[in-house]
């Protein structure tokens, strides 16, 4: 329909006679003088859309006219939400269709290895089969047979709950009891449904299957902690028991779960995807995409800390090892998944290891240069003085006399030592005998004893003089070689530690994973103090080995 309005004043001009006898098209009549004013014009189309437009209006009355009398009205199918994009994902241009859809925000961050929403779901489910989504307390025992009583502290919920049952607040039909043994889990399909049953001292409560008494809760020491004890005929790997109120009367108290593990023979762990966990994490929590992280929060653990410990496989075939578990530094406790910031720490120890090494090669090359040339140790000293005894003649043959021949590099002490032995038995050279050098700075005795063999022995010059060198006195030569010789050993030693610790750090960087999902698997175990610690409780494997 449109409508338009002539100008006023003009006469509306009739429309020519079209001669349509040269076409197929029937002729049109002439049309007849449009009064001036307001002219309204429908066609068909218009005509269609105002009949569509009624309907629309008729069936939205209705539809309110249903709600307001209380009939039902149908509801849209719920919307499949999309994971929300990696960080370097750009959002969805305006007007794409991919643009109408929405996208929902995770205050923990988008997962970095986005999946489709399949996996996603696939996730979920696990973690609904793996984790229950309810408070659950855990304690380590050392055992759990029979005859051992364990002590529950910081069990706050049944604290609360315990005292409660006692026939004027809570009666015991008010409360459901199903117990789980030897897992980590709590599958509620194949939980067994126990009997409440409190003692008449109303201090004690006990979970039964007939007469028969499976565990006790034993709170009548006031203000001590909770006794637990379990009677089964076989000792489990671990007991859950999980506490809710009775179908009738809901809101009683809030659902909580009591696992108590067996640490001398702990469940196998629980098995999880390696995609629930971000691919490197600069702490602990930060390690667990948003789901996880909320399931891991119902956890409250009375006598031990959770920690992830990643392992990787050293050698094909070989079992995967701790990768942590030979590190004399290992990362900071919470952080042991922030494989970027590990890597980047090995790869600045590697660097300054590298440097010590150039400072030891620039040590060595020094202390070989301040060797003096053509210094004999097998100068014969004796015969310089005439003598005839049996003692060693030179300094060479003193090693080899007291097995020191093979040592590398001589001990510069010993040359100190024969010196005083030669001076000692130097009975016909009176001038010599009186003379001892201190192991600590002997080089002004050194210069000594050459002045007292070239004054007194002028002959002996020519043996005892060096032609070439800073240093000519042959006593003061050997003792600097003998020193410089350690020197470089010392240097040689000290870069070869170096050089071992960074083929040891090379190694480790080449195991250290880029991200979670290259390790063999991720661990999530208790540790705590003492023999029963760690405890292994969940598997973090990747998707192809994943249940």
């Amino acid at each position: 329909m449109t409508l338009r309005r002539d100008p006023p004043g003009k006469p509306t001009v009739p429309s020519p006679a079209i001669d349509f006898s040269q076409t197929e098209y029937v002729r049109r009549g002439t049309a007849e003088p449009k009064p001036a004013g307001l002219t309204v014009s429908i066609r068909k189309t218009s005509l269609l859309a105002v009949g569509i437009a009624l309907a629309l209006l008729g069936g939205l009355f209705a539809i309110h006219r249903l709600h307001q009398t209380g009939e039902v009205v149908a509801t849209l199918p719920p919307t499949n939400l999309v994971p929300a994009p990696r960080a370097e994902q750009k959002s969805a241009p305006q007007g794409s269709p991919d643009a109408a859809v929405p996208q929902p925000s995770d205050s923990s961050g988008p997962l970095e290895s986005v999946e489709p929403s399949a996996d996603m779901m696939r996730l979920n489910r696990q973690l609904d089969e793996v984790l229950p989504d309810v408070q659950t307390y855990v304690v380590v025992a050392p055992t759990l047979t029979g005859s051992d009583t364990i002590t529950l502290e910081g069990i706050g919920s049944l604290e609360k709950l315990l005292p409660r049952i006692n026939g004027a607040d809570l009666k015991s039909l008010d409360v459901e009891m199903l117990l789980n043994r030897d897992s980590w889990d709590f599958p509620e399909g194949t939980s067994l449904k126990v009997e409440p049953h409190v003692f008449t001292n109303q201090f004690a409560l006990a979970g039964m299957i007939g007469t028969e008494k499976l565990f006790t809760f034993d709170h009548s020491a006031a203000g001590q902690p909770i006794q637990f004890q379990t009677l089964f005929t076989k000792t489990p790997t671990a007991v859950s028991v999980l506490f809710r109120p009775a179908a009738l009367r809901t809101n009683l108290f809030k659902p909580f779960r009591l696992l108590v593990i067996n640490a001398g023979n702990a469940p196998a762990p629980l098995q999880l995807d390696s995609h629930l966990l971000r691919p490197s994490a600069p702490s602990f929590r930060e390690a667990f995409t948003g789901p996880l992280r909320d399931r891991i929060d119902k956890f409250v653990l009375t006598n031990a800390n959770w920690q992830l410990r990643p392992y990787v496989e050293a050698k094909p075939g070989e079992p995967a090892k701790y990768l942590y578990r030979d590190w004399e530094k290992r990362p900071e406790f919470g952080t042991e998944l922030d494989f970027r910031a590990t890597r980047k720490r090995l790869t600045q120890e590697l660097a300054e290891l590298a440097n010590r090494v150039g400072g030891f090669d620039k040590q060595i090359i020094a202390a070989e240069a301040a060797l003096h040339p053509g210094v004999d140790f097998n100068l014969s000293l004796s015969a310089l003085l005439g003598l005839t005894s049996k003692q060693a003649a030179s300094f060479e043959e003193y090693l080899n006399r007291n097995g020191a021949a093979h040592l590398v590099p001589t001990p510069p002490g010993l040359y100190l030592d024969f010196l005083d032995k030669l001076a000692k038995q130097a009975g016909p050279c009176p001038w010599l005998t009186n003379w001892s050098a201190p192991h600590q700075h002997p080089e002004a005795s050194l210069n000594a004893l050459y002045d007292l063999w070239v004054t007194n022995i002028p002959q002996a010059a020519a043996n005892l003089t060096l032609p070439v060198g800073p240093v000519t006195n042959y006593f003061l030569a050997v003792w600097e070689n003998l020193q410089n010789d350690k020197k470089r050993a010392d240097y040689q030693g000290d870069k070869k530690n170096v050089e071992k610790k960074i083929a040891e750090l090379t190694r480790r960087l080449s195991e250290v994973p880029r991200q979670s999902a290259q390790a063999a698997y991720i661990s999530l175990c208790l540790v705590g103090d003492g023999p029963s610690f760690p405890q292994e409780a969940v598997r973090f494997i990747p998707s192809p080995q994943a249940n």
